[in-house]
């Protein structure tokens, strides 16, 4: 797993910042030590420090070296409240919402990211996709020009000889289950600059129909044709 063992080595040496939301879960506390150990990144827990760190002792899991932050404190609870009003006033977030939402572990860690407090959120272990995507896009929003939010599997194969160095991006896995072409198009050049940005290759793209060369006709097909033509 070469590719895999060079990520880490970048993650290592950038260490950046990473909130943690899911801080009463013990899967998480048990990672933190690992992810200290290995050096790829600073874990910050967000969440009630007092049960942060009972849970800590009741598994004898050591917290040294690891950030906590706390949604309650008033300083974090303004400001997060006051950046998740000015991303959802538009959709008629109010006051109140926004105050929930920055005492909200999952949201917190997101408003945390949109801060500049922290470099990147993971969650999952306790909450599903749907909830964990949009707290991310409610808080911390896509990234400049991108108007469809899509995901990707990197796919690391013993075939060599395919990919690159059997190294796969597939795109688009969970996020959008029927594209058009214009978005169809706009997912292939994410996936792209994600093949870029982990790989350090350029990519070569190809667009997936159960139609080989115009074998079949059918609109999900003139789709796929379309968004090759936009890309």
């Amino acid at each position: 797993m070469a590719l895999l063992d060079d990520i880490r080595a970048r993650a290592a040496r950038q260490r950046k910042r990473i909130a943690l939301p899911e801080a009463a879960d013990e899967r998480t506390l048990r990672a933190v030590p690992l992810i200290l150990a290995a050096g790829t990144a600073t874990p910050v827990l967000v969440g009630n420090p007092n049960a942060i760190h009972a849970l800590s002792r009741k598994l004898g899991v050591s917290l040294e070296g690891t950030e906590l932050l706390d949604p309650s404190e008033a300083p974090f609870q303004r400001d997060a409240a006051r950046l998740y009003l000015e991303r959802r006033r538009a959709k008629g977030a109010t006051e109140d919402q926004a105050r929930q939402a920055a005492v909200t572990p999952l949201y917190a860690a997101s408003l945390a990211v949109g801060l500049g407090l922290c470099d990147g959120v993971v969650s999952g272990a306790t909450h599903t996709t749907a909830d964990s995507v949009r707290a991310y896009l409610h808080c911390i929003g896509p990234a400049p020009g991108i108007r469809t939010v899509s995901s990707f599997f990197l796919m690391v194969t013993p075939k060599i000889e395919f990919g690159e160095k059997g190294v796969f991006v597939y795109s688009d896995c969970g996020m959008v289950p029927t594209p058009d072409s214009a978005q169809l198009a706009e997912i292939a050049l994410c996936a792209a600059e994600s093949f870029r940005l982990l790989v350090g290759a350029e990519p070569k793209v190809a667009f997936l129909s159960f139609s080989t060369k115009g074998s079949a006709k059918d609109p999900s097909v003139d789709k796929v044709v379309r968004a090759l033509e936009t890309f």
